[in-house]
């Protein structure tokens, strides 16, 4: 029993000769180790867990795929779920993740003040990294957090220098982090910049998108950003609907960039987080707590992707 069991925990003291018997037999019978039995003797399950605000987000499968594979690398599987945008399903996941002793959980919130989920992280024993969000009155967690100020105020600074002087934005809800912080340096940058802001927010869908651009294209701004390519559809229809051409009329510029982005007429400029580099970014936090590091935050930089819609101000 004990060289088969130092086989197959892949000990080294066991000889060439040994190790093919057992291997043979092991072959024979189609023997499979109870995964779950060797995680009771460990005290680790060897399993991760990722909770997402949209599972079909590009941004959020790509960057899930690409901490899937780091995690991987190291040893542990990692089961991903998504809240969809609400706050109950994001709490009864941490619970569910907490009774399932996983070892370690990535989390991107839908709200961060909700208190249900704010109890829930708080009772969980694993680590925790939180993924460009926030948790109100939870500490001794890792983060990584996209440089959203910095990005907004390239954009405004971009559009500033095409003659624009009146720009609106649409934004998704300011109870996540994302655009809570692209409202707040958007006002600020446009502030000292002297640029006339327009603003509307906690917009989640390209209905709600569409109604909010028809009412600020009767303050008449000459380009709108949209706060996620989820809710451009709106913004373009709006657009649209009101006689304006893109970018002769209206410049437009999207948070999170598609492939998608650049097929259209025109291609629509991008600001941007990088899916993998957060992903690879929270799986390296994960592993550096689960090995008893302390809590760490790191900062991604987002990208600005000019393209055609993006043009000077009518007139200039």
């Amino acid at each position: 029993m004990s060289s088969v069991s130092r086989v197959l925990s892949g000990h080294p003291d066991v000889s060439v000769a040994m190790r093919a018997r057992v291997m043979a037999v092991v072959d024979e019978l189609g023997y499979e180790p109870n995964m779950l039995a060797a995680s009771l003797r460990r005290g680790s399950t060897m399993t991760v867990a990722a909770i997402v605000r949209d599972a079909s987000s590009p941004f959020y499968a790509a960057m899930a795929l690409a901490a899937e594979s780091a995690l991987r690398k190291a040893g542990y599987a990692m089961l991903v779920t998504s809240s969809q945008g609400s706050p109950e399903l994001d709490a009864a996941q941490v619970s569910q993740f907490r009774r399932r002793k996983v070892d370690g959980l990535l989390l991107s919130v839908a709200d961060e003040s909700d208190p249900a989920t704010v109890t829930e992280v708080a009772r969980l024993q694993a680590p925790v990294v939180l993924v460009d969000c926030e948790l109100a009155g939870v500490t001794g967690m890792s983060a990584v957090l996209c440089d959203h100020a910095a990005g907004i105020e390239r954009v405004v600074e971009q559009l500033r220098g095409l003659g624009h002087r009146r720009i609106a934005l649409v934004a998704g809800r300011v109870a996540s982090r994302p655009s809570r912080e692209l409202v707040r340096a958007f006002e600020a940058t446009c502030g000292w910049l002297s640029i006339t802001a327009v603003v509307e927010h906690d917009v989640v869908d390209p209905a709600g998108a569409e109604a909010a651009t028809a009412r600020m294209l009767q303050s008449r701004p000459t380009a709108v950003v949209s706060g996620s390519a989820a809710i451009l559809p709106g913004v373009l229809h709006a657009a649209r609907a009101a006689g304006l051409r893109v970018p002769a009329d209206l410049s437009v510029v999207t948070f999170d960039d598609a492939p998608l982005l650049e097929a259209v007429e025109p291609p629509i400029a991008a600001f941007d987080r990088d899916p993998v580099a957060v992903g690879r970014e929270a799986a390296r936090l994960l592993l550096a707590r689960i090995d008893g590091g302390p809590p760490e935050t790191s900062a991604v930089a987002i990208q600005f992707t000019p393209r055609a819609s993006c043009a000077p101000a009518p007139g200039v």
